[in-house]
């Protein structure tokens, strides 16, 4: 489980692909069957470049890894969790079940 924090309104792009990748090393490294993103408090909108390079570079490698279920608590934020949806949308070589919640008391 990751959990993004209020403060992640301050991110630049740059630290935003950075920690998004940490994020991807560690799902790839610990091999995670079942991920949960807390994206409750996420307030940083990823552009549409952004999620191309995410989809290019990184979901990439999420595919053709270990992981089968991700389960996704939405952001408060509008915006941010339009954006959210469409990068997943977006991941059209998707091999993992997603699904969004809108807690973390939800049945995950």
């Amino acid at each position: 489980m990751f959990t993004w924090k209020s403060e992640s309104e301050n991110l630049t792009k740059e630290k935003f692909v950075k920690e998004g990748q940490r994020i991807f090393e560690n799902i790839l490294k610990l091999k995670c069957q079942n991920l949960i993103r807390d994206s409750t408090n996420l307030k940083f909108p990823v552009s549409p470049d952004l999620q191309e390079q995410f989809n290019k570079t990184m979901f990439v490698h999420l595919n053709n890894s270990f992981l089968k279920k991700a389960a996704h608590v939405i952001s408060d934020e509008f915006i941010v969790e339009l954006s959210l949806e469409q990068l997943g949308e977006e991941n059209t070589g998707k091999t993992f079940e997603d699904k969004f919640f809108g807690t973390l008391d939800e049945d995950l």
